[in-house]
């Protein structure tokens, strides 16, 4: 059901539109504030149809200047005579942001963004993050029926297509203090190369904050990593910088468990990669990592199974492909013997010395 009640005041006009929803009809009514004013009842073939026009009535309301507080906000035209649409106040941020969410209009946040992020941040950061607590936020919704999905007395007003939208609007407007504080920004992050909406956002806003996210991330949870040619994809756009110990961490802990195999895909994959071969692999010997804990089962035929180190077999891969010398691999793994670091990562370069000192 949707409902939705708007104003038009100034000198010169006193009016409001009331428009909802009852399953397949729409009503609308429209008048002068403070009488009954006039209703039309329209009747459409579906429950979505009908959700539609009133969705798009509302919409066309809201452009022409109406709001909920009743304050007129007129589009402006610049110079080319092309309708702008541009936010300038308070009240009708929030509604328009408020009516993305709730008519679950994913598509419209970057068109909301182009036009209302300029001299809007600070606002948009506060209303961003009381729409998030409003819609996240674990309640019970016995009073809320509007919102209550299946048979669960308790759980979260937002569904999956308005999780997105309030996600979309933390990355866009949001500083790195509430970033780090939200679940879901980091998994987004884990999926970027197979999210077309997320990937074009991060390219329209260029969040300043991503580099310094992610290495915070993968420093407190090194079992969870964003893929490596995500972090690839960022860099080439220019959302973050070349990060040695960020591209480090991210190699080490890359996970392979797809295949009953010991040739990694994954490692395959740097066959012929040369930034990959001559600047991100030689890293693994100079930053402190987990690279003893990533590790792979494969079963024998007795059912068994045998672990195996990720990195022993893809440095062993790279080494048979003449892809990376072995000096780089002997000479990497003894310099690690004389450093601080903990006995798991000297460990695995210590067999790794003993492997390939004579391959």
């Amino acid at each position: 059901m949707i409902s939705k009640h708007l104003k038009y005041i100034d000198d010169n006009s006193d009016k409001f539109w009331n428009i909802k929803t009852n399953e397949t009809d729409v009503i609308i009514t429209y008048g002068k504030n403070g009488t009954a004013g006039t209703t039309l009842l329209k009747k459409f073939e579906t429950v979505e149809i009908a959700e539609k026009e009133a969705l798009k009535l509302i919409s066309e309301k809201i452009k022409k200047g109406y709001s909920e507080s009743g304050e007129v906000i007129i589009a402006n035209k610049n110079n080319d005579n092309k309708t702008t649409e541009k936010i300038d106040t308070k009240k009708n941020l929030e509604d328009e942001l408020k009516l993305l969410i709730f008519t679950k209009n994913v598509n419209g946040v970057q068109d909301f963004l182009d036009k209302s992020t300029k001299g809007n941040i600070i606002e948009l950061r506060k209303l961003v993050k009381s729409q998030r607590k409003y819609w996240l936020d674990y309640v019970d919704l016995r009073k809320e029926s509007v919102f209550k999905f299946g048979q669960n007395n308790w759980g979260y007003r937002a569904d999956d297509k308005q999780r997105e939208i309030l996600l979309l609007f933390l990355v866009a407007v949001g500083d790195l203090k509430e970033i780090n504080s939200q679940w879901d920004v980091y998994s987004a992050f884990q999926e970027i190369l197979n999210n077309d909406r997320f990937r074009n956002l991060i390219r329209n806003s260029k969040p300043t904050w991503v580099e310094e996210f992610l290495l915070g991330q993968i420093r407190r949870n090194n079992w969870s990593v964003v893929p490596y040619k995500a972090l690839r994809f960022l860099e080439k756009e220019g959302i973050i910088k070349f990060n040695p110990e960020l591209y480090a961490l991210n190699l080490a802990n890359q996970r392979d468990h797809k295949n009953n195999s010991k040739e990694s895909e994954f490692i395959k994959s740097f066959l012929e990669d040369s930034v990959a071969l001559t600047r991100d692999i030689p890293l693994l010997f100079e930053y402190e990592t987990n690279i003893n804990n990533n590790s792979f089962h494969i079963q024998n035929n007795d059912k068994s199974y045998t672990e195996y180190k990720l990195w022993h077999q893809g440095l062993l891969l790279l080494l048979n492909e003449n892809k990376i010398s072995r000096d780089l691999v002997v000479s990497g793994a003894l310099s690690t013997q004389s450093k601080e670091w903990n006995n798991g990562t000297k460990t695995f370069f210590k067999k790794t010395v003993r492997k390939y000192s004579y391959h």
